[in-house]
């Protein structure tokens, strides 16, 4: 090998290795929401001086609590009276620190003085001048929705960008994105520049940036024994193939033409959200049980499984030869392959130099030399820009540069070009098989995904991430990578297992029997490449009705007269909504209309105008009333979908 040859290898190398590295950050830092901390409230902060005119306060700090740098904001709250008051934004313009062991009171305690970054108005002066009770200092707005998880993700992609952008990378997503007008920016932005990419060197991106790429390299090195003894009887018995390339364009149109039906299966086989599926699912619940323990890993679906368990064994396919996956499954290497007829720069094969070795052909992981005679060699529209064929080269015959028309040259020097005919009988052979082949892959797709989207919306409807779009584009858009599920703090969005049906399969839903929507979170919008869930706010995340929360009264405690239980009233107040509350149930009249007395009990009722389907409530009774008390089989409250709507 070369010098060149060399410093052309380490810098494929380094490319790739940050391209992985780069997609684990996303998935694994950006994407994942813990460890997130809710901010600080300090209560017991003693007022020492108040300026009734500025609002200039002087508070004594807690025992052993921390006090805040000069030039610190912090918001200071009275929450001792009824209705709590919120004084504001406030910076820390002075401070002092106790001595150790130095006795407790006003003159020698730790304190700092604060001073309103905005005026106050007259009925919040008063009120700080006035009061006598305890304050509350806080590192952020108390008035706020709580938005723990979702300002971690903001910090997250300010630094690495966003979660998406590895998806982006995948031309099948961003042609998703592209086909149904989801206004994924991001998505289409890098979508298109990979394109670009590939019109002017060829399939470059497979072939150096690609981190599924780099996953199935890592897997043939590994099986590299194995397939050494399987391509060794395969020499000897004089096996060939020849077909991988037409069989991954019929494979792709198939696939293409479902997701125009109806159902993104391309999803399935597209390389990066592959790799982001099942990665995500192998790897996720170790991060899970790292940051919070094994008891909060949920038990993985047979659909996750089996997911997992195909895509294992995509890669042990490495046995059977190099870059199997790229060379006959993968959607992506089909477009760009397509669109390497236009490419600009690549690898060709000096006619006047080539001897005709095959060591070219003997390295290439991706069917892009072509030799059909021993005096015949040609680099098709597979060459991923890797150079390995140029290392290896004896004569030096292959080199990178423009590129002129593909055509086949007679190794002997003459440059005659020699595959002309043969290329004008094959099309005359197979051209009607090989159209007809197209034709069928897309009529078979386009049937199957129409098929399955009739069957998907005929069936009970789930219940979907909050922003999500309608059932129908859900299915036309989401293509199965499993990001919005890496975003979910508390794993409460699960994929559709098999039963769910081949449209809804790995799909997104609540599973509210594990937990149920965090109130502060709304990432799962935000990390989706192709729309399929719209990105909101915290408080139109709030609005959002995923379903309804109904009460089953033949088995919930307190209206089965069992025990008395108010778990699903507490959860739903907690999290702000206050959609369930205690009516009198069971209540009689007298003669004269009046209520008789002790007849009746009280019993959670949901209050259908304010529910948006969080599923908290669900989740507090699977969790205590069957899972610890085991009192019931199935939680008495449940989440059912409705209609998608703002409120």
């Amino acid at each position: 090998m070369s010098a060149k040859g060399g410093t052309r290898r380490i810098a494929r190398i380094a490319t790739r290795a940050l391209a992985v590295a780069w997609f684990s950050v996303l998935l694994f830092w950006v994407c994942q929401p813990y460890p997130t901390t809710a901010p600080r409230r300090s209560d017991g902060w003693i007022p020492l001086e108040v300026d009734g005119g500025t609002g200039r306060v002087k508070l004594q700090a807690p025992a052993f609590e921390r006090v805040p740098s000069i030039g610190e904001t912090r918001w200071l709250l009275d929450a001792t009276v009824d209705e709590p008051i919120s004084f504001g934004e406030f910076r820390v313009v002075d401070a002092f620190l106790s001595e150790p062991n130095s006795p407790v009171d006003s003159e020698s305690s730790s304190s700092a003085t604060f001073e309103p970054i905005a005026a106050l108005d007259e009925e919040r002066l008063d009120a700080l001048a006035t009061t006598f009770g305890e304050l509350t200092v806080c590192e952020s707005d108390p008035t706020a929705l709580p938005d723990a998880c979702a300002r971690r993700l903001t910090e997250r992609t300010a630094r690495f960008g966003p979660a998406s952008t590895a998806l982006a990378t995948d031309v099948c997503v961003g042609g998703v994105a592209a086909a149904w007008r989801s206004g994924a920016r991001t998505t289409l932005v890098v979508s298109g520049c990979v394109l670009l990419l590939s019109v002017l060197f060829a399939r470059a991106f497979c072939g150096w940036f690609c981190p599924m790429g780099a996953v199935v390299d890592f897997a043939d090195f590994l099986c590299s024994p194995i397939r050494r003894l399987v391509q060794r009887r395969r020499r000897k018995s004089g096996a060939r193939s020849g077909v991988s390339g037409r069989f991954r364009a019929l494979f792709a149109v198939g696939l293409i033409a479902a997701s125009c039906g109806g159902v993104a299966l391309v999803g399935w086989f597209s390389p990066i959200a592959t790799l982001t599926r099942n990665v995500g699912a192998t790897l996720g619940p170790v991060q899970t049980a790292a940051y919070r323990g094994w008891g909060q890993v949920p038990v993985p679906t047979t659909g996750a499984i089996v997911s997992v368990a195909v895509f294992l064994a995509v890669l042990a396919l490495g046995t059977l030869g190099r870059r199997t996956f790229c060379r006959w499954l993968c959607p992506a290497g089909a477009i760009f392959a397509m669109l390497a007829r236009l490419r600009v720069f690549g690898y060709s094969v000096d006619g006047e130099r080539c001897v005709g070795c095959g060591q070219c052909s003997s390295v290439c992981s991706f069917d892009a030399v072509d030799a059909w005679r021993a005096d015949a060699v040609q680099i098709n529209a597979n060459c991923a820009s890797c150079g390995n064929c140029a290392d290896v080269c004896p004569r030096r015959a292959i080199s990178f540069g423009r590129v002129a028309p593909l055509k086949t040259t007679r190794a002997n020097g003459s440059g005659v070009p020699t595959g002309a005919v043969d290329a004008k009988r094959l099309e005359r052979r197979r051209a009607l098989v090989w159209f007809g082949g197209l034709a069928a892959s897309a009529v078979g797709g386009a049937a199957l995904g129409r098929i399955a989207t009739k069957s998907a919306l005929a069936s009970e409807p789930v219940v979907r991430p909050p922003g999500s779009v309608s059932e129908r584009d859900f299915l036309r858009r989401c293509v199965r990578c499993g990001e919005c599920l890496r975003a979910c703090p508390n794993d409460a969005l699960r994929p559709i297992d098999v039963e769910g049906g081949l449209a809804r399969l790995a799909t997104p839903t609540l599973n509210a029997d594990w937990s149920g929507c965090e109130p502060s979170c709304a990432n799962c919008g935000r990390v989706c490449p192709t729309g399929a869930i719209r990105p909101l706010t915290i408080a139109e995340k709030r609005r959002f009705v995923l379903g309804l929360a109904t009460v089953d009264r033949t088995t919930c405690l307190p209206h089965a007269g069992v025990a008395d239980c108010r778990l699903c009233v507490d959860e739903c107040a907690r999290a702000g909504y206050d959609a369930i509350e205690f009516v009198a149930v069971g209540t009689q009249i007298d003669e004269n209309g009046r209520p008789i007395e002790d007849v009746g009990f009280l019993a959670p009722v949901v209050r259908a105008e304010r529910c948006v389907g969080c599923g908290l409530c669900q989740a507090r009774c699977a969790a205590i009333v069957v899972r610890t008390d085991k009192a019931l089989a199935r939680p008495a409250i449940k989440v059912v979908a409705t209609f998608a709507i703002f409120r």
